[in-house]
């Protein structure tokens, strides 16, 4: 059976509310207010490229790391 028929069959005999989703992350960030984030992480990495001798401090790669961790696992 078809993926959207199962789903249909869940929500028809109860199994599923569409409205009450236990998996589904309601505090995620709008897709403009990601795609605003990545455009501005694009930047960053740019005028960091564009100063190769420049050394990143550890503190800020920690943390873009972390942001990257962050955002990365809603999309597994």
């Amino acid at each position: 059976m078809p993926l959207h028929q199962k789903i249909s069959y869940d929500v028809a005999i109860g199994r599923m509310n569409p409205k009450q989703l236990r998996f589904a992350d309601r505090s995620a960030s709008s897709p403009a207010a990601v795609l605003k984030q990545v455009e501005q992480l694009r930047d960053d990495v740019a005028l960091l490229r564009s100063h190769p001798d420049y050394t990143v401090p550890e503190r800020l790669l920690e943390g873009l790391k972390q942001l990257i961790d962050q955002r990365s696992d809603g999309l597994e």
